[in-house]
């Protein structure tokens, strides 16, 4: 586990990231109220970190346009059965 002032850190700087460098399915993250956020449980403040890091991994692999992609393609298949 990370220092509460580590995780406040990581907050602090995830919580300048611009909405519109956030895929929309993952911009919800950034809904978050952050005055509530930093005294909350570090639990949760670890929670929310990590999702922002796996949310920025995904977009930097390109893993979640392919998934997005995926998406796509799965929909299209089930209208044409349909």
């Amino acid at each position: 586990m990370k220092s509460k002032v580590q995780v406040l850190e990581q907050i602090a700087e995830l919580a300048e990231v611009e909405p519109e460098e956030v895929p929309r399915e993952s911009r919800f993250l950034l809904e978050v109220d952050f005055s509530s956020l930093v005294l909350d449980r570090t639990e949760r403040q670890e929670y929310w970190v990590a999702a922002m890091k796996v949310r920025s991994a995904l977009v930097s692999t390109g893993a979640l346009r392919h998934r997005r992609q995926d998406w796509v393609n799965e929909g299209r298949k089930r209208q044409k059965r349909s």
